[in-house]
Parts: structure tokens; C-alpha cells; sequence
């Protein structure tokens, strides 16, 4: 049983909240994925279409190296190896009937310039040398296998979105669901993630997660009585549905992002979150250094243990991160048991954020996203610090380049739902047939 605890006398003043912010644009990358195959022809391409390129761009030695400029767009190196996997990067887009048709237009060039890698890698007659990073030295690749890759372009398409957080239950049940809507769908066959034990599992806990908040809340209004009246404000459900469900996460599978919650990535910060919920939920779960917001996540039923609570005294990560076990700063990270990061969110301080760990930027690759605020590539707007912002990730590989318009429609067509933007329809979705409500 469960004691009542007494209200104590609370200073600190929230700033305005308020549950409808939102971000107001989209922001997208694609990866391709079978860039050794096209890498040795970039040059060419590039000079041909924009007159000017990077003779660097084969070392891309930091992160998100700039390889090339456009408008709208920038074409960057993901990861500092040579094997590195470049992506174009666009600017946001409003979610205006303008913004649409920017994208559409920013979304043409970019197939252009990909039709144009692709029609050079077919003809460079060297092609069969970097066809199969994995084949060690000396070993004979299939020619006829090196060509079909050559003709199957892989490309993966990401979007940085604001999404209003009471919606956030609703974008966990719809990415959760996915696979098993688009089960007779050849294409996510790709989708090496799908049929892992793991992954169902995580889409498990998407779709489960906001019933089982919803269930606790339920158990924790049976022993305490918040303020009279109380019901949850979507809001608030939307971070306890976020919360848990990226509590979760980390115990169905170690192969994990430090700041993911599968597969949407997290460039937020959770603090910023709980500053958006209602005056009197901030005021009452801040209480007692925020003991309430602790006893009901203990209240909580995971997947990840059998639809049983977790023991908050344990640590967030603990089967570890997908990061070097070795690195200190990583071993700092993995000991961050899951009570002290829930009650300092509640006092304004996301102990998983970039601030908390000043060496951040001689660590691993992945951490170098722990609660970015508007950096260059995580930019889809102007109050970055008023929304979750979230990296759509594992949207489903393109391997039709005039595919990827029509998959970018398809998610700002969603962000439009998701948080209640009405617009007109504009001149090039009445062409084609497409409404805004289109998902």
C-alpha cells in the first residue's frame, strides 16, 4: 500500500507552458546507403551539376563533414571513416502550403543528382573495386551480384520533426504498428530490423505503452488526490508515454542508441518537456524533489519485464549502449540509474543532455546527440526548446530514387496530422490528386 504524502510549500515559478506548442516544420536526410558504389564517381557528377565539388570528400574526417552546398540542401559525410555514408540534409520546412511545395521541388533536385551518381557508377569501368566492402583482400566478387547492386540504389530517408507531445502516444502507436500493416509489403523484407525478436518486442512496448500509463495512473489516483479534479492533460501523458517507453528500450535490446527511443531518436531535452505540462501538474510532480513523478513510473508495467514494474534504482542502461564499454565517459553514462534521471527532470535538469558532459566531443559518434537544441542538422524551426524534437528513423528503404517525393509526402503529411496544422490545399497536391490529410 501506498501512504499519502503531504503537499509542501513550492518557490519555483514554471515558465508559461503550454500543451499546444509546436515546431512548425520538417526537416529531412537520406542516407545512401551503397555510397562505395557511386564514391569514386562523386566528383565528376558533382562538377557536372553544380560546377564545383570537394576534393576532401573522400576522407570526411569528422561527422557530418560538409562534401557539398546547395540550395536548400547540403550533401554530408555521416561518420568519420572512410566508409563513411553521406547524406543530403535539407533545410526545414514550414508546414504551409509553401513549404510543401519547396520540399517537392528541393526533393526533385535531389533525385536529379542522384540519377546523376547513378548513371556515372554504371559506366565507371572500375566499378567491381568497391562494389563489396565486406569481401576481404583478394577474394573474387560476383560481377553479375556487383551489378545488381549498382542497380538497386539503397537509400534511407530520416526526418527531424516537432511533434506536438500529446501526440507523441499516438506517433509510438502508428510507428509501432507499421510492420504488421505493411506485412505483405515486399519492401520490408529491407528492413533488417523487422523480424528480430528485439525489434517486435520494442514495437510492442510503442503500441502498449500509452495503455499502460494510463493503467498506472489510474492505480496512483487510488492513493493520492493531486489537487481536486484532477485528469491527466494529454500533455502530460504524452512525456510519461515518452519517459517509459524510453525506459524500456534499453532493456529489450543493448544494441542501442544512447538517446533513442525505437526507432524514433530523441534530439531533445526531457527537462524542456516537463516545463510544457499544465501549472498544476508541474507544480505538484515537482514536489518533494519530485517524488510523486518517481512513485508513479514504479507503478508503471514495462515489456521489456514480463508487464511488470522496473526497479528505478537500477540503472537506465543496464545491459550498456551500443557506445565503447571502455570509455569513461560512456561507464558515467550507463551508471545513471533510472530515479535520479526521472526526479531531476522534474527540477529542470535532463541528466542524459550534451551540458552534463564536457568531454562529449572527444567520445563516441553517437553521444554527440544527447539533448541537441538547434544545432545546424537538428534545426526544423524556431522554438527549439518549446517541443520534442524527434528523428524519424527506419522510415523503410527506397530503392526506387523517384520513390523518395512520394515518402516525404507521406511523413509531412503525418507531422501535419500529429500536431492539428490546418492549410489549404495547395496547387501541386490538387494536380496530383493528394490531400492534406493524406498520411
Amino acid at each position: 500500500m501506498f501512504a499519502r504524502r503531504q503537499r509542501t510549500s513550492q518557490k519555483k515559478t514554471p515558465p508559461a507552458p503550454s500543451s499546444q506548442a509546436i515546431q512548425c516544420a520538417v526537416g529531412f536526410e537520406v542516407e545512401v546507403k551503397n555510397w562505395n558504389t557511386w564514391k569514386p564517381v562523386m566528383p565528376e557528377v558533382l562538377f557536372e551539376s553544380f560546377g564545383r565539388y570537394k576534393e576532401e570528400y573522400r576522407k570526411a574526417h569528422s561527422k557530418k563533414d560538409l562534401l557539398f552546398k546547395g540550395k536548400d540542401f547540403d550533401l554530408t559525410a555521416d561518420r568519420p571513416t572512410e566508409d563513411s555514408v553521406p547524406e543530403f540534409v535539407t533545410k526545414p520546412f514550414a508546414e504551409t502550403p509553401e513549404g510543401l511545395d519547396q520540399m517537392r521541388e528541393v526533393f526533385r533536385r535531389i533525385q536529379g543528382m542522384l540519377h546523376s551518381m547513378h548513371a556515372k557508377a554504371l559506366e565507371y569501368p572500375e566499378r567491381l573495386q568497391s562494389i563489396n566492402r565486406f569481401a576481404k583482400e583478394g577474394k573474387v566478387v560476383d560481377p553479375e551480384a556487383s551489378i545488381d547492386a549498382l542497380e538497386q540504389p539503397d537509400l534511407h530517408p530520416q526526418a527531424n520533426v516537432g511533434i506536438r507531445l500529446g501526440s507523441v502516444p499516438e506517433l509510438f502507436e502508428r510507428s509501432g504498428r507499421f510492420p504488421a500493416k505493411r506485412k505483405a509489403d515486399e519492401r520490408l523484407t529491407r528492413i533488417k530490423y523487422v523480424n528480430t525478436p528485439e525489434a517486435q518486442a520494442e514495437m510492442r512496448s510503442m503500441v502498449r505503452v500509452k495503455q499502460r500509463v494510463l493503467d498506472a495512473i489510474e492505480r496512483f489516483r487510488m492513493w493520492y488526490e493531486p489537487y481536486p479534479d484532477w485528469e491527466p492533460s494529454e500533455t502530460f501523458i504524452g512525456l510519461c508515454c515518452y519517459l517509459a517507453h524510453y525506459l524500456d528500450c534499453p532493456m529489450i535490446n543493448f544494441k542501442t542508441y544512447t538517446k533513442s527511443a525505437f526507432p524514433i531518436m530523441a534530439r531533445t531535452d526531457f527537462a524542456a518537456m516537463y516545463e510544457l505540462l499544465p501549472p498544476q501538474e508541474f507544480f505538484y510532480f515537482q514536489l518533494g524533489g519530485g517524488i510523486h513523478f518517481q512513485t508513479l513510473f514504479e507503478l508503471i508495467r514495462f515489456e521489456s519485464n514480463g508487464d511488470m514494474p522496473l526497479d528505478l534504482k537500477n540503472q537506465i542502461f543496464e545491459k550498456g549502449t551500443r557506445q565503447d564499454q571502455d570509455q569513461p565517459l560512456v561507464d558515467q553514462i550507463n551508471g545513471l540509474s533510472r530515479e535520479n534521471w526521472l526526479l531531476n527532470i522534474t527540477q529542470g535538469m535532463d541528466l542524459l543532455t550534451e551540458r552534463n558532459y564536457p568531454g562529449l566531443d572527444d567520445q563516441a559518434d553517437e553521444l554527440d546527440t544527447l539533448g541537441s537544441w538547434g544545432e545546424t542538422y537538428d534545426r526544423v524551426g524556431t522554438q527549439p526548446k518549446r517541443v520534442p524534437i524527434l528523428e524519424l528513423r527506419r522510415i523503410q528503404y527506397v530503392r526506387d530514387i523517384d520513390e523518395l517525393s512520394a515518402v516525404a509526402d507521406d511523413i509531412f503529411h503525418t507531422v501535419l496530422e500529429l500536431n492539428g496544422t490546418r492549410m489549404p490545399v495547395p496547387p501541386s497536391a490538387e494536380a496530383s490528386g493528394q490531400s492534406p490529410a493524406h498520411s
